[in-house]
């Protein structure tokens, strides 16, 4: 399970940022609120996860 995220703030959409650690682009869902309270593309940042996992039929 992956508790968290620290890396370069890429880019945000609508509904997520992507996150580079490590030379791997992270795409993260997140809500409005986390997404206002981001610094600039570019700056170094921490975003704690939580993974949901759904079985497909």
């Amino acid at each position: 399970m992956i508790y968290s995220l620290t890396g370069k703030y890429l880019t945000a959409e609508p509904n997520f940022v992507v996150i580079e650690c490590g030379g791997v682009g992270f795409q993260c869902f997140t809500s409005m609120s986390t997404m206002t309270r981001l610094p600039a593309q570019g700056a170094t940042v921490t975003l704690f996860t939580y993974i949901s996992l759904k079985k497909r039929n």
